[in-house]
């Protein structure tokens, strides 16, 4: 699977926006290319590792989404994660080796 065909996977799940989507891009994996699907997606790229993400950033419900490819989840990353959501947001996951997609669903 390459990007390209996982970010399409990835796009089903993003929530639905009135305007800009703010997604949280770990490690600028897929926002380029969810932007090329959905013109809406405004990509935030962040590090992997939570205490380099910026204090804007880390605020509570400042994002939409999350969305994460081919990355191990820890639970410091989970818990600012799901800080960064605001109310409805979403928290995706796709592992491309093992082709499996996690999504929270709303939070």
């Amino acid at each position: 699977m390459d990007r390209f065909q996982a970010c399409e996977i990835i796009a089903k799940h993003l929530p639905p926006s009135g305007s800009d989507l703010k997604l949280l891009d770990i490690n600028g994996e897929s926002g380029r290319y969810l932007q090329q699907i959905r013109p809406d997606v405004q990509p935030i790229d962040v590090p992997g590792y939570t205490p380099d993400w910026s204090s804007e950033v880390k605020q509570a419900d400042s994002v939409d989404s999350v969305v994460a490819v081919d990355y191990v989840l820890n639970e410091e990353f989970l818990q600012s994660a799901l800080e960064a959501l605001r109310a409805g947001g979403r928290l995706i996951v796709l592992n491309t080796a093992q082709q499996e997609l996690v999504s929270t669903g709303n939070v």
